[in-house]
């Protein structure tokens, strides 16, 4: 899966993600104005992470998590678009290699 896919993922009609993290932010505050990031990050760590992996196939328990953590990163004053960007040059950059055990993946040095 490359960048562009994504970011359409995860991005509004218009497919702009910073709009789409705006939309989440303002409803996010309509709904529960006195959270902190902190509070948000428990309930992603503890409930909708856990939710996700019982349901692995279920679109909206993506949906729960993207919506999580682009609150998150504005909550911490994050522009996830820019984030993502920044994080994927460095990514591209990088050596990479799948563990033969855990089959998890992992950068070479840094």
């Amino acid at each position: 899966m490359n960048w562009d896919t994504i970011e359409k993922v995860v991005t509004n009609n218009d497919g702009d993600i910073e709009e789409l993290q705006r939309e989440i932010f303002e409803w996010a505050n309509s709904m529960f104005p006195g959270r902190t990031a902190w509070d948000a990050t428990c309930k992603l760590v503890l409930e909708e992470i856990p939710e996700w992996l019982q349901n692995p196939d279920d679109p909206g328990e993506y949906a729960d998590l993207v919506i999580m953590i682009l609150d998150i990163a504005s909550l911490k004053g994050i522009n996830v678009k820019k984030a993502v960007q920044d994080k994927m040059k460095i990514n591209r950059e990088r050596k990479w290699y799948i563990d033969p055990v855990t089959r998890t993946m992992h950068h070479v040095g840094d």
